[in-house]
């Protein structure tokens, strides 16, 4: 995926370019045959929602959201039980995020993204268990992603969707 230099200064653009370069990507595992999932850190969690929103091609096994900031109540119902396009999701979030916060302007004019603290409370919606939010004490925004996290807590649940209990 790109890198987002300052996504501050153009949200709605950096946003599209990631879900452009997301879709190829995705278009080049599909065509091998290959079940897809997505991780996605921060902005990516953005450029991850979009793309479901936008692309009704798209369909992924699952979704790994870490310090996300889409909105709380995203529309997981119907890419999850009304179409069937994702799997199963696991949102990571903290409530001591400082940095999710800070996207809170990219919802009004004149950006109008669709973004929210699901990164520091979690999702309202849990599509009969499909959608885990696993919450974390005190990672605050940037802790969780390591190799020793990725290994212990992400691979198993692609591998296999088994969710992490968090640190409660």
């Amino acid at each position: 995926m790109p890198r987002y230099r300052l996504p501050l200064l153009a949200p709605t653009r950096c946003a599209d370019q990631g879900v452009t370069e997301f879709v190829r990507h995705f278009e080049h595992f599909r065509q091998s045959g290959l079940k897809v999932s997505a991780v996605g850190h921060s902005f990516g969690t953005l450029v991850i929602g979009r793309a479901i929103q936008q692309v009704p091609s798209l369909k992924l096994k699952r979704i790994i959201l870490s310090s996300g900031i889409l909105e709380t109540d995203f529309g997981w119902p119907q890419y999850i039980t009304g179409r069937q396009r994702v799997e199963k999701v696991m949102n990571e979030h903290c409530p001591k995020d400082k940095v999710v916060p800070w996207s809170s302007p990219w919802s009004r004019w004149p950006f109008s993204l669709p973004v929210g603290k699901s990164g520091c409370t979690g999702f309202v919606q849990d599509c009969g268990g499909q959608v885990a939010n696993v919450h974390y004490r005190h990672v605050g925004h940037t802790k969780l992603p390591t190799p020793f996290h990725m290994t212990g807590a992400w691979l198993p649940f692609l591998l296999r969707g088994r969710v992490p209990r968090g640190d409660i």
